[in-house]
């Protein structure tokens, strides 16, 4: 076999070596990519069941769940849940969603099913599932297998509805067809296979481009290698001649190479010599103030003094030493147990190059122990170029210097001390502010429960004169409200104190802007206001992002709306996109109102928590101070802008602006 063959066969062998890596590799990659993808469309899509199963648990009233029984179907709280339940039916992408109640252990039956076609009458019994079962304890749930009834294969997401008493009234289930979930995650399955099979492709279409280019770069090199070779001869032979007359020729020939040999190896030494004056010129500038100043040669492990502290431990001016052991001694015997693995760790040569690729001077405090105390130290490295004289990207050479800093930094750490616990008592105070609020929240809730159902039960006795019930009514209502309060002051804590977390999932905001339509524009159609809606027809229908968040601000602000809108007024909603930036949508989201409007003093102070304003003319109500600030810091955390503008008695609008990712 010659030369040739054995290159090529190396080359070929050498690709197949790299192929099978690329091979493996993939594999091992896309079974994780598989496994992790599984998991995570799995929690998306138990997220979004979630999400439907709690909203729609949080619109139904428990207490009217609870004494719900068979022959009041026709009643209007019957009617009214079944209308809640439809809503969610006609307008989120799910199979089924209805509520049951639990009788027995174990034992569960339909309460009200919205269902057209074969609904499920009062009182069947429902499958049980360990899901199901935790819903009733007051957990929601979502089945982790699917189940089978007579309507079908299912995962089923399980929401509690609480009475006023805090007890679990009834269960709203939300149905997704289990063959509709096995698909999505086939699916999802199959996308993350076919991106492994076209990265494996692509990593074999380079390997084999790579390993011919390796191939022609190696040969460019055997010819330049054969080239110096056959120059190195022809030069061996000039200088080792047969004849006399030959070699007095040559001799001058070599005497002038030798002389020009001679005056390269002159400038080099110059150009070497000049290069080591510069540098001691540098750390002798540097070792001004300094305790001690070295040469640290990184490639070869060396250390030369050029200044020393004067204690006897340490090393003579101009005497060498190996830089890492010599470090790590100074670290064992003087450098602080609480400083000596972090300092270590600093002078390390490849931390150093790391350290230094873009800066000239990198500095770390520590503390030594000399004569019984602790002492304050600054150490200093100073690369010998600047990153802009280099030729290469390495550092071969540094400045190492040493100063006491003890005096400086106490004074330093007794001002920073004070401001620290300045900082800490007001942090705590704001802290204590914000949980007292939260606590007292939660206390307030449970008594205000009571309240509101023993006015209901005292309203229903019998032979209670009629302005006594107006008077109970009125309790319940103000109650009602001071509850609303309640939460909303438990929601600026969780704000405050971090609690609130966005999700980053993705939603349909055309359903969005459906199921806001339908809820709002039932409202306006109650009390006979006007409602237009808008949505611009080049909008993606899918966005990353919270939409139970962005729900509740839209919902807020527009049911504030109706609330100041006489009848006859009008109510509006219109969603635009205004910009589009690498795969991101502005969105302008404007919801207005011709009722009461706000005056100007509140409007500089409305997004301000716990300030009220009031509206006079014919309504004479006031704000509680607390849903635009909560909405405020919704859409802050959603990286986004809200405004109103609004005139007094002319209406108001809130306009948001958000940019979300397009899916």
């Amino acid at each position: 076999m010659n030369k040739k063959e054995l290159r090529a066969n190396t080359s070929l062998l050498m690709a197949v070596v790299i192929t099978m890596f690329l091979i493996l590799g993939n594999l091992i990659l896309g079974a994780v990519l598989v496994r992790h993808s599984k998991k995570a469309i799995k929690e998306l899509i138990e997220n979004r069941m979630m999400d439907v199963a709690n909203t729609a648990a949080d619109l139904l009233d428990g207490d009217e769940l609870s004494r719900m029984q068979e022959f009041n179907m026709e009643s209007s709280e019957y009617k009214k849940v079944l209308h809640t339940l439809s809503v969610f039916q006609n307008n989120i992408d799910l199979e089924y969603i209805y509520t049951v109640r639990k009788t027995g252990p174990r034992e569960y039956i339909f309460l009200v099913d919205p269902t057209i076609d074969n609904p499920a009458e009062f009182g069947v019994p429902v499958v049980f599932t360990e899901a199901l079962d935790a819903a009733s304890k007051g957990k929601p749930s979502v089945d982790k297998e699917p189940y089978t009834d007579q309507w079908g294969r299912f995962y089923s997401a399980y929401s509690p509805v609480f009475d006023s008493a805090g007890n679990v009234a009834a269960i709203v289930c939300v149905d997704f067809s289990a063959d509709w979930y096995d698909a999505r995650i086939a699916g999802e399955v199959r996308v993350v296979i076919i991106c492994c099979l076209v990265s494996l492709l692509l990593g074999i279409i380079f390997a084999v481009l790579a390993t011919a280019y390796m191939r022609r770069r190696l040969q460019n090199i055997n010819e330049n290698l054969n080239e110096l070779y056959d120059r190195i001869v022809e030069l061996t032979e000039e200088v080792n001649p047969d004849s006399p007359a030959e070699k007095l020729s040559y001799t001058n020939d070599v005497k002038v190479l030798s002389d020009r040999i001679a005056n390269v190896r002159e400038g080099l030494d110059k150009f070497v010599n000049d290069r080591h004056k510069k540098a001691s010129s540098l750390i002798s500038a540097l070792s001004c103030g300094y305790w001690s100043v070295y040469y640290i040669d990184l490639d070869n492990d060396d250390s030369i003094c050029f200044k020393e502290s004067g204690d006897s431990n340490d090393f003579k001016e101009g005497e060498h030493s190996p830089y890492l052991e010599s470090i790590t001694h100074y670290a064992n015997t003087y450098v602080t147990n609480e400083y000596r693995k972090e300092f270590l760790s600093f002078v390390q040569p490849d931390a150093i190059r790391e350290r230094l690729k873009n800066e000239r001077i990198i500095s770390y405090l520590y503390t030594i122990e000399r004569d019984g105390r602790e002492v304050y130290v600054l150490i200093h490295f100073a690369t010998v170029r600047s990153p802009e004289e280099r030729k290469d990207d390495s550092i071969h050479s540094v400045g190492l210097s040493f100063s006491n800093v003890d005096r400086e930094t106490r004074m330093n750490l007794e001002k920073n001390a004070s401001l620290r616990q300045a900082l800490s008592i007001a942090e705590q105070a704001n802290m204590d502010r914000i949980q007292f609020l939260s606590n007292m929240g939660r206390e307030i809730i449970n008594p205000l429960n009571v309240i509101m159902q023993e006015g209901e039960k005292a309203a229903a006795v019998p032979g209670v004169p009629h302005e006594a019930v107006t008077h109970l009514d009125k309790c319940r209502v103000n109650a009602n409200q001071l509850l609303n309060i309640v939460n909303d002051i438990i929601d600026v804590s969780n704000i405050d104190t971090g609690q609130m977390v966005l999700q980053n999932e993705e939603f349909s905001f055309t359903r969005l802007f459906e199921q806001i339509t339908n809820i709002i524009g039932s409202k306006c159609s109650e009390k006979g206001v006007i409602f237009e809606s808008s949505f611009d027809s080049l909008l993606s229908s899918v966005y990353i992002g919270d939409e139970v968040k962005l729900s509740q601000v839209i919902l807020t602000i527009l049911a504030n709306a109706v609330k100041y809108t006489p009848s006859g007024g009008t109510v509006g909603f219109v969603v635009n996109r205004t910009a589009v930036l690498n795969g991101m949508d502005v969105i302008c989201i404007i919801m207005s109102d011709s009722g009461a409007g706000i005056s100007p003093g509140l409007r500089k102070r409305i997004f301000k928590p716990f300030n009220q304003g009031e509206y006079t003319g014919d309504y004479g109500y006031k704000v509680t101070g607390l849903s635009m600030p909560i909405a405020k810091r919704i859409i802050d955390l959603m990286e986004g802008s809200i405004s109103v503008d609004s005139e007094k008695n002319k209406g108001t609008s809130f306009t948001i602006n958000l940019t979300l990712k397009r899916v």
